[in-house]
């Protein structure tokens, strides 16, 4: 799965890969589509949900990925809450 590598890489480097580096390319390409379903309103809010936790973990970034007002009426898993 995507997300866990993704998570996995993130939390070995503090920083999301290099679109320079060909091996790593795949997993940048993959986060920068799921952003975009976000923006557009086509991403479920329980993946948005882990797609913000996982830019949390970039060094010295808390940035939500949804405006203030639209993160209030997602709901989360039971073990979430």
């Amino acid at each position: 799965m995507k997300y866990i590598e993704l998570k996995d890489y993130v939390l070995a480097h503090g920083h999301l890969p290099d679109k320079k580096k060909e091996e790593h390319r795949a997993l940048l390409n993959w986060w920068k589509y799921n952003k975009r379903l976000i923006k557009q309103g086509k991403q479920s809010p329980f993946r948005t949900i882990l797609l913000e936790k996982l830019s949390n973990l970039r060094t010295g970034r808390i940035t939500p990925l949804l405006p203030p007002q639209d993160s209030n009426n997602v709901l989360l898993p039971d073990n979430e809450q």
